[in-house]
């Protein structure tokens, strides 16, 4: 369940903040594409070291994961139940297969 009070129900309106995450994910989405293109071509297309290069980043991406669950002010560990992976379980099945 919620761990605190439930959030207060908003009728109507617009939710701005919402719409700014939306903005700012395509943005970031948008740069991070970019980048991966140039580094496929500097890398010398997709003849060169396409797999090398999403390995790179996703060791990169692990190591920095760690980083924020090792370190004491980062964050918490995430407290995680069996249940929680047997429920993730047909996610990861659908996105391995497609």
């Amino acid at each position: 369940g919620w761990p605190g009070p439930a959030p207060e129900e908003k009728k109507g309106g617009v939710d701005v903040m919402l719409i700014a995450y939306f903005f700012f994910w395509y943005l970031g989405n948008y740069y991070y594409n970019i980048t991966n293109k140039l580094a496929l071509k500097a890398a010398g297309g997709s003849s060169g070291f396409p797999m090398t290069i999403a390995t790179l980043q996703l060791g990169v991406g692990m190591i920095w994961a760690l980083f924020l669950w090792g370190y004491p002010d980062a964050r918490a560990l995430p407290k995680t139940t069996f249940d929680d992976w047997v429920k993730t379980l047909p996610v990861g099945f659908t996105s391995a297969g497609g």
